[in-house]
């Protein structure tokens, strides 16, 4: 997720993640950035501070690269991607941040 939108959706976002936790499952939730305030490309060092300065518990990383791209369209941030970690299968790939559907598609899955 961009990570703006990260930090104003925290609420929300900390509740799934307990949600799946309580449920057993082992979640692994990814922020990545990748241009600075500026428009610069991210590095880890950026990562990092972000992390540190909103105390966040999730795996931040730079993609100064745009890896992600591959996956959607930067310019259409921010993007939620639900992944079945085991078999890499992307689950479903959208624009903005809407709770109840990722909640909804988590219960299914689970």
């Amino acid at each position: 997720m961009d990570p703006t939108y990260v930090i104003l959706n925290l609420p929300a976002f900390l509740c799934i993640f307990k949600f799946l936790k309580s449920s057993g499952s082992k979640p692994f939730v990814m922020v990545s950035i990748f241009e600075d305030a500026t428009f610069e490309p991210a590095d880890s060092e950026l990562a990092a501070r972000w992390k540190s300065q909103y105390k966040l518990n999730l795996t931040v990383v730079a993609d100064p690269e745009f890896v992600f791209d591959d996956y959607y369209e930067s310019s259409l941030t921010p993007m939620t991607m639900l992944v079945e970690v085991s078999s890499m299968t992307i689950i479903k790939l959208t624009t903005g941040w809407d709770p109840g559907m990722v909640q909804a598609i988590i219960e299914a899955r689970l």
